[in-house]
Parts: C-alpha cells; structure tokens; sequence
C-alpha cells in the first residue's frame, strides 16, 4: 500500500490590535490587499486574500477561532 503525502493548509493570521477603526489605515489595507473589510456580527472587521486574513481589532485567542 502506498501512503498519500501529507496535505497542510497554511494560512496566516494578521491582528492589527487597535481599538479604534481608522478608516484612512482601513482603506490603506483595503488598497494594498486588493479586497474590502467584511463586517459580520459578533467578529472584528476582517479582510482575507488568499491565505491571509487581517483584522482589525484585539484578539482573545482563546475563542477557538484558530485551530
């Protein structure tokens, strides 16, 4: 029997820890990424591209977001 390589995802996770919502670093983000901020109930605003996600805000690493 043959064994099948092992497959990982790789993301990488970016917490820009403010508690302010700058809309001028928020549209600079937005430019440099090419994407726009999703603004869901109960999350920080986050953008992703690819394998990387950004949000805005402190993260409680202990909230099981992150596996």
């Amino acid at each position: 029997m043959e064994a099948s390589p092992l497959v990982m995802s790789r993301q990488t996770f970016i917490f820009v820890g403010t508690q302010a919502r700058d809309a001028d670093l928020m549209h600079l983000m937005e430019r440099t990424l090419g994407g726009t901020f999703a603004f869901e109930e109960g999350t920080d605003p986050y953008i992703r591209t690819g394998t990387v996600a950004v949000y805005v805000g402190e993260h409680d690493f202990d909230d099981d977001d992150i596996a």
